[in-house]
């Protein structure tokens, strides 16, 4: 017979003697918590600070588990301990491909067009600028044989066919493959190590999708992917509207069928968590299957052949987990709760009490091991501190009996917020203030969504007519969802612009809500928290904003294109052009927010092309802007103007040169810095021509930063003997040949030379020319596309401190 089996529940409840069962988390949970801050903080801290951070973690709950008996179990926490060494230790989980290594050698070797195969395994999506998505290489092609090849690439599509290729399709065309690379700005979002960590090393662009060859891939992972398309496009089909497209993105992890705005909406609300798949879908899956083999025919033959039906349950509820981790993409959230329904499998398995801080433990070190650097992703660690508020609050008694239920499911979606609102402050510099009433609104429909939604895909291939019912009804309640979330995103607050908190004061205030969330009489200690640490760090921070010491600027790297943040004396803040479409808010709002910035006081246009302008005007829809400063002239470009009347209309000083003496504006500090411009002469012409580009020049402390926008030689000539001597020169149009003369360089003689230009630029900027020109003038040149952002530091005693992001 079998060893019997007792089932046991999974967190609270009443024990046979009324006591409420309150299971503490395991001893060596410290130690994954260390591991994770160690990998969060590393940017901030370095390699030598996390692991101190680490060691001392370690050291202090091991000299405090060593007065409680039983607390402390070293074997277990020397393993976590080596766990958190080799997240430290490894830098990737995977090393390039061959060709990626090949293609990063030199420029000339981007530019070469190779034949590639490859399988679509992930939905692409149709956006403004074409379709795009992530295909897993199988050959590629150069010269004349095909030759075996691995490794992932984004493939964008500037004009698709009218039908999206499906899922498990082979794609066969002809590309340059350009190797993923960050930008090099502080505080940036990791973008080349976010796709490592996925297999993705480099994208492609093909600009006709007639150019591309579809057919059927081979393979389990291609037919496992036709399998995921067709339930997405079934869920998709079943509903009017967007409630269709949000069952396949809740269900499948499909969110190509999804509307950009809905999407925004969501975020907007605070529902943006219900787009991911975690552990409400891997439980009712579990929940099911170990339903099925309990059901009584089942359980009585596994009985009679000698088998333990709670084993076999667990172990069938585990294989049918592990099967939806696959159809559903495996994103880290449902990857988190996958590692945990894994650990609670085995604790069933063993007859053992399933202990949900073990599983969340386990589940955080594995897969920081296994990803190295994924602590740093803000899906990682939204994902995991709302299940540790979940789980923390189920250890509470339950309130049924004294409260009604709708008291207990808001006061879960407020602590959820409370624990999550730092971390987008400090990710995303917004706060849904909302998201505690949308959650409460929206969450009973996903539930109901996210269950017919997961029964009607399982019945697809078994019963199509029911499916489709089910599918139905998940698209009504999906309906549901998109609209509380459309209507809390219009409301005020939904939702606010915030400054960046900084990453202390953001753990922090996550610890000390998680603590609350889990002994609630503690309001009191985290206020006086609150006013203590926030009161420290805000302190700090207000210091570092409005020091009149010192005047800061950054050079960003934001490609082809130019845009710098100055941090004057005393607070004021300077920003000189944006980039191109986008920059402005993936780019150079994060470095203001960074700096605690939430207003522009003087925002600098050089000229109105397209690699300047549109991402300095996306600045003024995210930020209060004191004056706008352009070249002025005629624009017909229409989005422009129309950009400029609402600024107008927000409060924003417009101001272009007049028939007056140079400068043309001028600014100045109590603090003793001068703001100027010296160019154009008068505001006529066309607004984007390179010679009509604003002259901008900072003095402080006998220093003086100039800004030449795209000005050609003529413009220098004329300004030669009159703008003095300059100690950072902003060179002219990127380093191009029709500027930064002899006869120019010797008038002002830079002691800095900074050139904004994109890495391999397509005009083959800077050029080398130039470059000699500036190095036989006696100026260090700086390079955006090789050194990444660069920042300089003018003290009040004139002295110059330059340093890049990236060390060359």
């Amino acid at each position: 017979m079998p060893r019997a089996f007792a089932p046991v529940r999974v967190e609270w409840g009443a024990t046979e003697s009324g006591a409420v069962n309150r299971q503490s988390p395991p001893a060596c949970l410290p130690i994954a918590v260390a591991a994770v801050l160690a990998q969060a903080l590393a940017p901030e801290l370095g390699r030598t600070g996390a692991l101190l951070l680490v060691g001392g973690l370690v050291i202090l709950y091991a000299a405090w588990g060593a007065r409680r008996v039983g607390q402390l179990r070293p074997s277990g926490c020397a393993a976590l301990a080596a766990l958190a060494a080799a997240v430290l230790a490894t830098r990737s989980p995977a090393s390039a491909p061959a060709w990626v290594k090949e293609r990063a050698l030199s420029c000339q070797a981007r530019k070469a067009r190779w034949g590639w195969q490859a399988d679509l395994l992930e939905a692409g999506k149709n956006g403004r600028r074409g379709w795009r998505g992530r295909v897993v290489v199988r050959a590629l092609r150069k010269g004349s044989s095909w030759q075996p090849a691995s490794g992932g690439l984004w493939l964008s599509v500037r004009h698709p066919p009218a039908e999206p290729w499906p899922l498990g399709s082979r794609l066969s065309f002809e590309s340059a493959a350009r190797p993923i690379e960050n930008y090099g700005n502080p505080g940036e979002f990791d973008w080349r190590g976010f796709n490592e960590r996925r297999g993705v090393f480099a994208s492609a662009f093909v600009w006709d999708g007639t150019d591309v060859r579809a057919e059927a891939a081979q393979g389990l992972w291609a037919w496992w992917a036709r399998v995921r398309g067709n339930a997405a496009r079934a869920a998709n089909q079943a509903a009017a509207g967007q409630g269709g497209a949000l069952v396949a993105a809740m269900v499948v992890g499909d969110r190509s069928y999804l509307d950009e705005e809905l999407i925004a909406a969501m975020r907007a609300a605070g529902l943006g968590h219900l787009l991911a798949i975690s552990g409400l879908h891997v439980g009712l899956v579990a929940g099911a299957m170990w339903m099925l083999v309990r059901a009584w025919p089942l359980r009585a033959r596994l009985a009679t052949s000698g088998r333990d039906p709670e084993r076999v349950g667990a172990a069938a509820a585990g294989a049918a987990v592990g099967a939806y981790a696959a159809l559903s993409g495996g994103g880290v959230s449902v990857l988190r709760a996958v590692l945990m329904a894994a650990v609670a499998t085995v604790a069933l398995w063993r007859g053992a009490r399933a202990n949900p801080w073990a599983g969340l433990s386990a589940a955080a070190v594995i897969l920081g091991v296994l990803r190295p650097g994924i602590a740093r992703e803000v899906g990682f660690q939204l994902s995991f501190a709302a299940t540790a508020v979940l789980i923390a609050r189920s250890r509470r008694p339950p309130p049924l009996a004294s409260r009604p239920w709708i008291w207990s499911a808001a006061e879960i979606s407020l602590y959820c917020s409370l624990v999550t609102w730092p971390i987008l402050a400090h990710s995303f510099y917004r706060l849904p203030l909302w998201a505690p009433i949308a959650n409460l609104l929206a969450t009973p429909a996903a539930a109901g969504a996210v269950a017919a939604g997961l029964a009607g895909v399982c019945l697809l291939p078994l019963a199509p007519g029911m499916a489709r019912l089910l599918l139905a009804a998940a698209g009504i309640a999906g309906s549901g969802i998109a609209a509380v979330a459309n209507g809390v995103a219009q409301l005020p607050g939904a939702p606010v612009s915030v400054v960046d908190p900084g990453p202390v004061l953001t753990w922090a205030l996550v610890a000390a809500a998680l603590l609350v969330a889990a002994r609630p009489s503690g309001w009191p200690v985290l206020i006086s928290f609150l006013l203590i640490a926030g009161g420290a760090e805000g302190l700090r921070l207000a210091h570092r904003r409005y020091d009149s010491s010192k005047l800061e600027a950054v050079y960003l790297a934001v490609g082809h294109g130019d845009a710098s943040v100055v941090r004057l004396p005393g607070g004021k803040v300077v920003v000189v052009d944006g980039g191109a479409v986008g920059r402005g808010r993936s780019v150079v709002e994060p470095v203001l927010r960074r700096m605690q910035v939430g207003r522009i006081d003087y925002l600098v246009i050089s000229h109105v092309q397209a690699d300047h302008w549109p991402g300095a005007i996306e600045l003024a829809d995210e930020f209060e802007v004191g004056e706008l400063w352009y070249g002025g002239g005629s624009c017909p470009d229409k989005r422009f103007e129309a950009a400029l009347e609402r600024m107008q209309a927000a409060g924003t000083r417009i101001v272009v040169p007049g028939a007056g003496s140079l400068p043309w504006a001028r600014r100045t500090g109590a603090e003793g810095w001068r703001l100027a411009a010296w160019w154009p002469l008068a505001d006529s012409g066309p607004c984007s021509d390179n010679d009509r580009s604003v002259i901008l020049t900072v003095d402080f402390a006998g220093r003086r930063l100039v800004w030449m926008g795209d000005a050609s030689s003529q413009v220098e000539a004329a300004l030669a003997g009159v703008l003095g001597h300059a100690d950072v020169l902003k060179v002219a149009h990127h380093g191009s040949a029709g500027s930064s003369s002899r006869e120019w360089l010797e008038s002002i003689r830079p002691e800095c030379a900074i050139v904004s230009a994109a890495r391999c630029d397509r005009f083959g900027l800077p050029r080398e020319e130039t470059l000699v020109r500036l190095g036989e003038a006696g100026a260090r040149v700086w390079r955006t596309d090789l050194d990444g952002a660069v920042s300089v530091r003018v003290g009040r005693n004139g002295c110059l401190d330059v340093q890049a992001a990236r060390r060359r």
